[in-house]
């Protein structure tokens, strides 16, 4: 195989893709990776080179979150475009988004990841989504895979071959990729594959997912009916039944579900208005607003100095402790602010909130000397019985010795370091 004008190795495959493709290693260039697609035609290759020609930069200003946009053609050796070459998932570590949002698997990856850093993960993901939308770019395909998160909250958006835009001479390439349970009310029913969609359908979609990562992958119209009869998930988004603003909605808020008190009233009324707006997406909170309206509540956060819980402050104690039954008392606003870092009642600096991302809540100070000092008793004793153990059982005593280290970021390593997806209910 070779990319335009020179040779490409193409390495081992790191996971399947969307839109029809398997994503691939290139090697001698681990910045990169190749999508390879099952079906090629004139078509396809047509509107990857109008995806070459609008060169949509990769980087997204002012965030952290990049597009894996096409940089490149991949040519079989009968010389026909069988892929591109894209941009290989940023940050360290990354993994895909729904291992985060279901709160079991994020444990398991990520110990102590406060969910203030998902409220940043979010703003960023957000930014992406702005950033596309300011370019005329429609994701069309949003949903909870098509999203990596690297070490920092670094977030690549994917699988760009399945979004809908318009080229240098006015063409609009449309995309009928949709994952039902993120798909506008008004848009079901409709053939997409011939429906020019917009920014608006996005701002449904990037909501439903939001609203996920923020309540432990619970969805806007997930709820027990307090009447009789079962409503199907499109009539409850078509209806605006949205359960959890104390609204008359025909139904209450699932067993398990975060308290509605987590989130910020500014966060309170844009999901609310959002998704209790049906059909009519003039109400619907835009992408860039998302954006903005995340970068403040993450200043708005304070720290649960007893039970490391993230909530707004402005609810005076923590709902996280409520719910759970954990008694609370007066002062720990107070104590969550000096912990967290923050000036009492103002924002964290962007420089603070890029800082923490994807790092464990930090613990009070009198704690954490404590268990410096037990770590470090430990591992003297650990030092002390290895030296008796190989000196009594290795006769090559002086040899060098290597020990596995642990990763020293807090994300687990992915199957895929590259920019992956896992395929979800789509049509072509």
């Amino acid at each position: 195989m070779k990319r335009t004008g020179r040779g490409l190795r193409i390495g081992r495959q790191l996971d399947s893709g969307g839109a029809g493709g398997a994503i691939h290693a290139v090697e001698g260039d681990p910045r990169s990776v190749a999508k390879l697609l099952k079906r090629t035609g004139p078509q396809q290759e047509q509107r990857l080179r109008a995806m070459l020609a609008l060169g949509l930069p990769a980087q997204v200003p002012h965030a952290q979150a990049a597009i894996a946009w096409p940089t490149d053609l991949v040519f079989d050796e009968a010389g026909k475009v069988c892929g591109f070459v894209m941009p290989a998932a940023a940050g360290p570590q990354p993994v895909r988004l729904y291992r985060l949002i279901n709160p079991v698997e994020r444990e398991l990856l990520v110990k102590n990841l406060s969910w203030r850093q998902l409220v940043w993960i979010g703003h960023n993901v957000a930014a992406a989504y702005a950033h596309l939308h300011g370019r005329g770019v429609i994701v069309n395909d949003v949903n909870e895979s098509n999203a990596m998160v690297g070490g920092g909250g670094f977030v690549t958006v994917l699988d760009a071959d399945s979004m809908q835009f318009t080229d240098a001479r006015g063409r609009v390439w449309l995309s009928g990729y949709r994952k039902a349970e993120y798909l506008a009310p008004e848009l079901d029913g409709v053939d997409l594959r011939r429906f020019q969609r917009a920014a608006v359908h996005d701002d449904y979609a990037y909501a439903v997912l939001l609203f996920s990562l923020l309540m432990n992958g619970f969805g806007p119209f997930d709820g027990v009916p307090t009447g009789s009869g079962e409503l199907d998930h499109h009539t409850r988004a078509r209806d605006g039944r949205f359960p959890f603003a104390g609204r008359d909605a025909g139904l209450r808020p699932p067993p398990g579900a975060p308290s509605w008190d987590v989130l910020t009233p500014n966060l309170q009324d844009r999901f609310e208005r959002t998704f209790t707006a049906g059909t009519d997406g003039s109400r619907r909170t835009t992408a860039l607003e998302w954006q903005q309206e995340l970068r403040v509540a993450v200043g708005e956060l304070c720290l649960c100095a007893a039970n490391l819980h993230y909530y707004p402050r402005v609810r005076g104690v923590c709902p996280w402790c409520r719910q759970a039954g954990i008694p609370t008392g007066p002062g720990q606003s107070r104590r969550a602010d000096r912990a967290a870092g923050s000036p009492a009642g103002g924002p964290l600096r962007r420089t603070a909130v890029a800082a923490v991302a994807l790092a464990p809540a930090r613990r009070p100070l009198a704690r954490s000397l404590a268990l410096v000092v037990i770590a470090t008793l430990l591992a003297i004793m650990a030092i002390a019985v290895l030296v008796a153990t190989s000196h009594r059982d290795d006769p090559t005593i002086g040899a060098a010795r290597t020990t596995e280290r642990a990763p020293t970021l807090p994300l687990a390593p992915a199957a895929a370091q590259a920019a992956t997806t896992r395929n979800g209910d789509h049509d072509a």
